[in-house]
Parts: structure tokens; C-alpha cells; sequence
């Protein structure tokens, strides 16, 4: 049991959390019972109802913080019965009228509120975390998608489908414009939008990925240069969904799909890195180390793994002569959608695949390959008695008509498909080359941004 200790509160014990999550922070208790109210209005006033007349049901959760009980969790039911018990604390004449009527007959105990406590913030917060804020599927008290994603960057919680970057670089605006504040805890905003928006700017280099700190999951102070453009760039977007330019409507022409998100990001160039890079190289020691490992990396890779022959001929150049690339080439537009459909599992799976030797590591590729597959399939709705080769064929057969294009995917899927199992599946089964999955991926292109498209679309 989370927590052993459940004690009993007067009405007037208990304080309303002036840092909120959900309905932001307050200069004091009545500020939060207004804020509360006119997030909504009708919630709140059947709320109160049902408090009146059945009592509080799930406990609160209440931090003890130096002798003060303050609800972290169930701030919305605390506020109703303060309301309940003292009319005048009422936002709106009306509901001042509604109190009255049900505080004359309601049976409710004001003075033996029951509560789990506990000293530990950390402890409370868990909870509340898994109750409003977690993406996988054990929330039922739902928040916004802005307050959810504000508790998780607060609390440096990246979780599987969740995008931080997007969620810093929307706090940073918030912090140089305070002015929006309004508008991004608003039902009008989208974050949703925003995200998709700006995994597709990072991808394309729209957004530097160098003003971010992985580590710390927050926006670094340096290159300046950098950061003033991804705010500058954020403003716009921001602006974009506040005029309904970018919505999550299918109605019309403003969905934002990976098409949509194209065409919109085209108004934008793409950063200069390098000036920028020179202003913030004090700051970035780790970039020098990064290229000393690479460059100790490349010396211990023969001349086919680096890239280039003794005569300076590229994996391009070697390609055309006829020798399979030694690593699967990074697509752009894979790479974009797989941002943009959210799973970060595909997006790691992708980027090793595009960047482990196909000679070296042979075998964990083949793996790796079939395991794309797969976890792309489930996420575009294959059940579990659906087998992998089965399903892609059914796609195959239903988005395209070329039978010539259909037997050529075909090819390359069964070709992954039962490399990976026999490998998988076998005792000594293992592969001394995987330069033909290269190969395999380009063909198989087409295809898997149709499927990608379509599992962002169910989803």
C-alpha cells in the first residue's frame, strides 16, 4: 500500500495547491476556487451536487509540507466543498445561490474530510502521475495534453510516446512571452499540433536539435543564435494554431498530417549551424569528444565500413559500381514520419538500423530488420494471430495495383521476414552479410510510409 497513513481534515485545514498543474499556478486560495470554477463552470456545479447529496468518494491526496495539509490531488472536489460550506467563497452570484439551497440539507461531514497523506512529495506525485499524466494507458482521470506534459517535463518524465523536445521549447516561449499563457492552457490549443510540428522541423533541421540537452531534457542557455530561432519559429507556429491554420479537424484542409506539415514547414530555411556552433563552443566541450570518438571510430573501420575507398570513392560511388551499401542510407522522409507518428521504440529502431555496419553486426541487423517490421505492423493494427509476412501482403494487395510493384514488396518482405525468424528461431542460424537489406529498405520505401501513414492515422 502506497500510503499507510489516511487521516481525517477539517474543511478549513485543508489548502488548495496554488501550483496546480491542471489550472496553473494562483496568488491564493480564493484565486484557485476561481480558477477552478471557470475552467468548467457546469463540471463544477454538478460537482457540487453530487458531493451534497453522495459525499467526496476517492479519498484526496494531501501533502503534509511543515504542518500544512495541502491537496496535491482532488483539488477540484476541495474546492466544491469549500464552496458548499462557506457560499461566499462562490465565484458567481448564481452558484453562491446553489450553495445555499444544497449546504441547507446536504449531510456531508465539513468537519472529518478523509484523506491519504503523506510527507513525501515524490510519493504523491507518483500517484498523481499515474492518474493524470502517464501516456500508457493507466490514467483515468484525464488532463489536458499541456498539463499532462507539463508535470512530465517538471518532473523529467520522457515517457515512451511522449516528445520533451517540443514541450521545452513551448515553456521557453512561454517564459520570454508570458502573454500566451492564456491562450496555450486554453481548449483553443493544441499541443498535440505543436508536437507533430516540431518533430517534423527537427528532422528536417527546420529546428536545431543543438539547443537541447538530452541529459537534462531541458533547452540549453547556448548557441543563442540557435535558440532565438526556434523560439522566433515556435511564435509562428504558435500563431498558426491559434488562427486555426493547423488543426487536428478532418474537416477541411487544415489536418495536421505529415502532407500538411510539409507544406507548412516549407515557409521556413532550414538553420545555420556552423556560426552559430562557434558562439556556444565553450559551452560544448562534449561536441570535441564526440568527434574524437568518431574519428577513433572511423580509424579502427576497414575502408568498405568507412565510406570510402584508398581512392576517396564514397558508398555512393561504390553503390553505382555495384557493391551494396555497407549501411542502410538514412531516408528523410522515413525518418520525418516516424517522428511524427509519435513511437520513440521506431524511431530508435530506425536510426541503429541506419547506423550499425551491415557487415559487422550482420546478424543483430537481420534481427533488428524483422523487429522494425514488427513493431511497426502492431502499431498499424496487426492482431496477434496475424502473421508478419501475411499482413504486409494484405496492404500490398489493397493500396497498390502495378503487380510488377506488388511483387517486388512482396520479395523484399519475405526476404526480412524469414531471414529474421530463421535467425530468431534458430540454434546456429546466423548471417555473415546483411548489405542486401540496403537494398531491401529502399525498395520497401514506398511502402513503409504508406503503412506509417496509416498507423498514424488509426491512432
Amino acid at each position: 500500500m502506497r500510503f499507510a497513513n489516511i487521516d481525517s481534515f477539517g474543511v478549513d485545514e485543508l489548502l488548495l495547491d496554488e501550483g496546480n498543474y491542471r489550472f496553473r499556478k494562483a496568488p491564493d486560495q480564493q484565486a484557485c476556487i476561481e480558477k477552478i470554477y471557470r475552467s468548467n463552470p457546469a463540471y463544477f456545479s454538478n460537482l457540487m451536487t453530487s458531493i451534497a447529496e453522495d459525499d467526496l468518494g476517492e479519498l484526496l491526496l494531501v501533502w503534509m509540507d511543515d504542518g500544512e495539509a495541502i491537496v496535491l490531488d482532488g483539488n477540484r472536489r476541495s474546492a466544491v466543498i469549500k464552496v458548499l460550506w462557506n457560499p461566499d467563497l462562490a465565484p458567481t452570484a448564481s452558484l453562491k445561490k446553489k450553495a445555499e439551497l444544497l449546504a441547507a440539507k446536504t449531510q456531508f461531514d465539513f468537519d472529518n474530510i478523509q484523506a491519504q497523506v503523506s510527507e513525501s512529495k515524490e510519493k504523491i506525485y507518483k500517484t498523481v502521475y499515474e492518474r493524470h499524466a502517464s501516456s500508457n494507458g493507466s490514467r483515468r482521470i484525464s488532463w489536458s495534453a499541456i498539463a499532462a506534459a507539463r508535470f512530465r517535463y517538471d518532473w523529467k518524465i520522457a515517457d515512451n510516446n511522449q516528445y520533451w523536445h517540443a514541450t521545452a521549447l513551448i515553456f521557453e516561449l512561454e517564459s520570454n512571452s508570458p502573454e500566451i499563457s492564456e491562450f496555450i492552457d486554453s481548449k483553443d490549443y493544441s499541443h498535440e499540433v505543436f508536437t507533430r510540428v516540431v518533430r517534423a522541423a527537427l528532422s528536417r533541421g527546420i529546428i536545431s536539435k543543438n539547443i537541447f540537452s538530452e541529459k537534462d531534457m531541458r533547452i540549453k542557455k547556448r548557441p543563442k543564435k540557435l535558440i532565438d530561432d526556434a523560439i522566433d519559429k515556435a511564435q509562428i507556429l504558435l500563431t498558426s494554431i491559434k488562427n486555426k491554420e493547423l488543426s487536428l479537424s478532418r474537416k477541411g484542409s487544415t489536418y495536421a498530417d505529415a502532407d500538411k506539415i510539409e507544406e507548412y514547414l516549407s515557409q521556413f530555411n532550414v538553420v545555420e549551424e556552423k556560426d552559430a556552433k562557434k558562439e556556444g563552443a565553450s559551452s560544448e566541450q562534449s561536441n570535441t569528444q564526440n568527434t574524437q570518438e568518431d574519428s577513433k571510430n572511423n580509424n579502427n573501420t576497414d575502408n568498405s565500413e568507412s565510406g570510402s575507398n584508398q581512392n576517396g570513392n564514397t558508398n555512393d560511388e561504390q553503390s553505382s559500381n555495384g557493391n551494396p551499401p555497407p549501411k542502410i542510407p538514412m531516408s528523410v522522409n522515413i525518418t520525418s514520419a516516424v517522428n511524427l507518428l509519435g513511437s520513440d521504440k521506431l524511431d530508435q529502431l530506425y536510426s541503429s538500423l541506419c547506423t550499425i555496419s551491415l557487415r559487422k553486426h550482420a546478424t543483430l541487423m537481420m534481427v533488428g530488420a524483422w523487429t522494425f517490421l514488427e513493431a511497426l505492423a502492431t502499431l498499424a493494427g496487426k492482431g496477434a494471430n496475424t502473421g508478419l509476412e501475411s499482413f504486409y501482403n494484405t496492404k500490398i494487395n489493397e493500396w497498390y495495383k502495378d503487380k510488377g510493384e506488388k511483387a517486388e514488396f512482396k520479395s523484399s518482405v519475405k526476404y526480412i521476414v524469414d531471414e529474421g525468424n530463421v535467425i530468431k528461431h534458430g540454434q546456429i542460424a546466423h548471417s555473415f552479410d546483411a548489405r542486401h537489406l540496403a537494398v531491401h529498405f529502399q525498395i520497401i520505401e514506398p511502402l513503409l510510409l504508406k503503412t506509417i501513414k496509416f498507423a498514424a492515422n488509426k491512432s
